[in-house]
């Protein structure tokens, strides 16, 4: 790439024919806020050659380089070199010079030296007085004292320096100025929301609620490097050690040619993000300044490796600071958990700052498929979005380095970091590429500053998975076991995949499945596996049991009758044998299929719906040769779907959408609300959308799910069930009426023990890092609240005991 190196024209004169009176005259600021004269020279840095940027942005885009925002122009002054001291009536000292660089969206002023002493000051303010950046203190000055001074909207400022009379000099080195020519988020350029419009805010609903805790974790990054600043998205991530370490993980690319010096100047926006799905006029600002770097792949960016950066914010002398800064309610972030297995996911999410937008998410319901990006085989998923119901998100530049997460519900891990890809608004299909967990593990080489294991496994555990947590340096504690499959419901010869989802660290693990045959180990597992892979063979039901230890002790978890096995019998026969009225369009959750008449078809089309959730169907009818929505007087219109997996439709309740027409042939589309029940089976079943008639001048009858007749169409789907979204209640056992709501909640927390008839139940609040926060009885109530207003938000546990009986809820404070 071309670099550009801009000239600077330093001008000594008039500050301009407007005196701060008449300005003051006009309301527009006061002399005390502005405190400049007609003496305070101008420093005029030329714009940039924006065509010429707008080429090699182009290329730059084409190449995967981090997305550019500014460039540099080289001031190096001091206040003992340019600009205008004075004192002012009160004996304080005072220094100020005008920087001006015209067009500019926005300026950045980075100062390789900036130290403050006592109650010395220094402001950034434009030309009607206000303030672009807030104000600088003693406080606020770096162990490497360094200042980014970022993204002050304008193309004009009076930078102030006021020191106290008795206050020792301060020392500031001004080494250059940013020119900000797009993207910086200036809300009076119409900066702001400057992300493609399909884009999805992290805080709608629904899509964004079970994503709470995980966005807490991801940033915004302002890089710098070399002369050149620009954005990309990273995420805080947690290590086995539980100490907080404020390590960061993005990609390579991101800093690819960034010098310790240019890391000090990186900012890290945790909260900039809409409070609702509404874009805003304007977003927060708090930032944390400055990392240096603890490993990268060392693959040029991807060309021979998964792209990955480990950096730790702050500096190694003030980690502990770095910490509190962090937890306290200014920042409110999150250690992320991660996924290093090189198993594939489902569904799940990257959560990113396209642009440098605020915080978006894209979401994605089918499996993650291993490719590489470069020459290294293996190194990267491949993911296609899919819609929510909230809309269809993809990425662009800025988002590179974002997380992918596997899952959802609080137990979301990260599975990789955004090389890039080809995915746009207007490319809703095309693919992009994440560097693998698994790869950035170990893969890259074999010293410690090209791997992820030193740092995200400190303790050498050996664990391939850990949860995150907003508190990971509490107390430690013993482990509380916990376990999911990816399917409870088989036919005979399937693989199941059980993962560990015990916090407090666990260092070993036991598993046991009842009765004991019938089922094998598979993958190499064994039953001291983390994550075990398990072949079920034999027609049944088997209970999984999970022993997990650590130092501090033991816990198991058993989980009766979780995975059952049945000969698959596959759904009854439905069809017609005449194409006249048909279904034009099947729309359900992410499923949207158009289609001519077949008279029946079994199509492959998919989508993830969790238990106790409810999505949107919508079903076009239409008659050959006339126009979509034409239905006859008489058509009745239905869908199942088989809850049980027994394929025959049969059950009450499968029967989830029907319409009697009687308007005829006039253009509609039919549209009615599904809620999956709790009590459906956790697996791929089948949907059946059929149209039959059954008119006053004859018919065949009620419309029926099985059988052949004349007139109509048969439609088949899959449909994937998952667990419930939010914990409230379990399927089996003592506790399966039992139910903790709402969740997410806000302040207090209700837990219904109506069904155990009185019975003392032992109630524990349990954190996210294992420690007990709550300990009570119910003392045969059957209702019991808990008022958790003071509680931070995130992830808890609620433990519910009854004899040698045992639950575990997990709930979500909002």
């Amino acid at each position: 790439m071309k670099k550009l190196l801009l000239s600077i024209a330093l001008f000594i004169g008039l500050a301009g024919s407007v005196s701060a009176q008449t300005l003051m005259e006009k309301g527009q600021i006061s002399i005390d806020q502005l405190l400049m004269d007609k003496h305070v020279p101008e420093l005029y840095l030329p714009a940039p050659d924006l065509e010429q940027l707008r080429i090699e942005d182009e290329l730059r885009d084409r190449q995967g380089k981090f997305y550019r925002i500014g460039v540099a122009a080289y001031a190096q002054i001091t206040p003992q070199s340019a600009g205008l001291w004075k004192t002012l009536p009160n004996g304080d000292r005072q220094w100020q010079i005008r920087i001006k660089s015209p067009g500019a969206e926005a300026l950045s002023f980075q100062f390789d030296v900036f130290k403050l002493y006592d109650n010395s000051t220094f402001t950034v303010r434009d030309m009607k007085g206000v303030l672009r950046h807030e104000p600088l203190a003693q406080k606020d000055v770096l162990d490497h004292f360094m200042m980014n001074a970022a993204l002050c909207f304008g193309d004009e400022f009076v930078l102030t320096l006021t020191e106290p009379v008795g206050s020792r000099p301060s020392e500031l080195f001004l080494n250059e100025v940013m020119y900000g020519y797009r993207s910086t988020g200036n809300p009076a350029s119409n900066k702001i929301n400057e992300s493609d419009p399909c884009q999805v805010n992290v805080n709608c609903t629904p899509v964004g609620n079970e994503w709470q805790d995980e966005k807490r974790g991801v940033a915004r990054v302002l890089v710098v490097e070399g002369n050149s600043q620009g954005w990309c998205t990273g995420s805080l991530v947690n290590n086995t050690a539980q100490n907080c370490k404020p390590y960061f993980l993005t990609a390579l690319h991101c800093g690819l040619n960034s010098t310790a010096t240019n890391m000090n100047n990186w900012r890290f926006y945790f909260r900039y993000e809409a409070p609702t799905c509404v874009n805003p006029t304007s977003a927060p600002t708090n930032y944390f300044q400055g990392c240096f770097k603890i490993a990268d792949s060392g693959d040029g960016g991807g060309s021979s490796g998964s792209d990955f950066l480990l950096v730790q914010l702050g500096t190694a002398a003030n980690e502990a600071t770095t910490i509190t800064t962090l937890k306290s309610s200014t920042h409110n972030v999150y250690w992320n958990g991660w996924d290093a297995n090189n198993t594939t996911s489902n569904s799940g999410s990257s959560i990113h700052h396209p642009a440098g937008d605020i915080k978006k998410i894209s979401t994605y319901s089918s499996n993650l498929v291993s490719t590489q990006w470069g020459t290294a085989s293996g190194s990267h998923w491949r993911v296609v979005w899919t819609a929510n119901a909230n809309g269809h998100g993809v990425t662009e530049g800025g988002s590179s380095g974002s997380p992918i997460f596997r899952g959802s519900t609080g137990n979301s891990l990260i599975m990789g970091t955004l090389t890039g890809g080809s995915s746009y608004c207007t490319q809703l299909s095309a693919p992009d590429l994440y560097g693998k967990m698994s790869y950035h593990w170990t893969s890259n080489g074999t010293a410690d500053n090209r791997r992820l294991r030193p740092w995200l496994d400190p303790t050498n555990s050996g664990v391939l998975t850990l949860l995150g947590s907003a508190d990971p340096c509490s107390a430690p504690a013993a482990p509380i076991a916990n376990f999911v499959a990816n399917q409870t419901n088989v036919i005979p010869a399937t693989t199941v995949n059980f993962t560990d989802l015990s916090s407090g660290i666990p260092t070993s693990w036991s598993w046991s499945v009842s009765p004991t045959t019938g089922w094998a180990y598979a993958g190499g597992t064994t039953a001291a596996s983390q994550n075990p892979q398990i072949t079920f063979n034999t027609v049944g039901q088997y209970s999984v049991t999970l022993v997990a230890t650590n130092a501090l002790g033991s816990d198991s978890e058993v989980k009766t009758n979780y995975i059952t096995v049945a000969n698959s019998t596959g759904p009854c026969a439905g069809a017609s044998t005449t194409c006249d009225e048909y279904i034009q369009n099947v729309t359900f959750n992410t499923i949207n299929n158009t289609t001519a008449c077949t008279n029946y078809t079994s199509y492959s089309a998919s989508t993830t719906v969790n238990k106790g959730n409810s999505y949107a169907m919508t079903v076009t009818p239409q008659i050959t040769g006339q126009g979509v929505g034409s239905a006859y007087i008489g058509n009745e219109i239905a869908a199942w779907i088989d809850y049980n997996n027994d394929g025959i439709f049969a059950n009450p309740g499968e029967r989830v959408f029907y319409l009697n027409v009687i308007q005829g042939t006039t253009a509609a589309q039919f549209t009615q609300n599904v809620s999956i029940p709790a009590g459906a089976t956790t697996a791929t079943v089948k949907m059946r959308v059929r149209i039959s008639y059954n008119g006053a001048d004859g018919g065949e009858g009620p419309i029926d799910p099985c059988g052949t007749t004349q007139y109509g169409e048969v439609e088949d789907y899959n449909v994937n069930i998952q667990p419930a979204s939010t914990s409230s209640l379990e399927e089996n056992g003592l506790f399966s009426q039992v139910y903790v709501y709402p969740n997410p909640f806000n302040n207090e927390l209700v837990i219904d023990l109506s069904s155990l008839s009185g019975e003392n139940v032992g109630i524990e609040v349990i954190d996210i890092a294992g420690k007990v926060l709550i300990s009570s009885e119910s003392e045969m109530q059957s209702m019991v609240n808990f008022d958790m207003s003071s509680f931070a938000k995130g992830v808890y546990q609620i433990r519910l005991t009854y004899g040698s009986e045992r639950t575990m809820r997990r709930v979500i404070k909002m």
